[in-house]
Parts: structure tokens; C-alpha cells; sequence
């Protein structure tokens, strides 16, 4: 079970903008300490930044099968010709 301390709490205040990118940030870590605790994390985002920052792989499923599974960058290229 991952625990979050007070220094992990999300971001609450600041410009819109500003509490996105704080927010992303936030998420990215919280993903970071799930992966090492874990090894594997399932993660869906339509984030592309977010996605390669965080993710290696990508995995495409499309009509209920695996249409593509590699790497996140291929993945995010793939997806963004649909």
C-alpha cells in the first residue's frame, strides 16, 4: 500500500496553470513511488509529455485486442495517427 506523507500532499492553491504543472508533478512522483514499490504499474494518460516521462512502454488496445505493445514513444506516435 503506498502511504503519502504530508510532504506528498497535492498542490492546493496557485494559478490554474501553475497547479496543473504542480499537479503533474505531484502525479509523477506519486507514479514513481508505485513503480519501484511494485515493479509493474498500469498507467492510462493522455498526457503524451506525462506518458514518456513516466512509462517505457505502451501498450495500444483497440477493439478489445493488443494492437501495438513497445515502446512508449512508438506508442504515443501510433496513437496520435488514429
Amino acid at each position: 500500500m503506498l502511504e503519502v506523507n504530508q510532504s506528498d500532499s497535492r498542490p492546493s492553491c496557485g494559478p490554474p496553470a501553475t497547479l496543473w504543472t504542480l499537479h503533474q508533478t505531484w502525479v509523477a512522483s506519486v507514479l514513481e513511488k508505485l513503480y519501484f514499490d511494485t515493479s509493474i504499474l498500469v498507467f492510462a494518460s493522455h498526457n503524451a509529455e506525462l506518458l514518456k516521462s513516466t512509462c517505457e512502454r505502451g501498450i495500444i488496445i483497440k477493439g478489445g485486442k493488443i494492437f501495438f505493445d513497445g515502446d512508449i514513444n512508438q506508442a504515443i506516435e501510433i496513437n496520435h495517427s488514429f
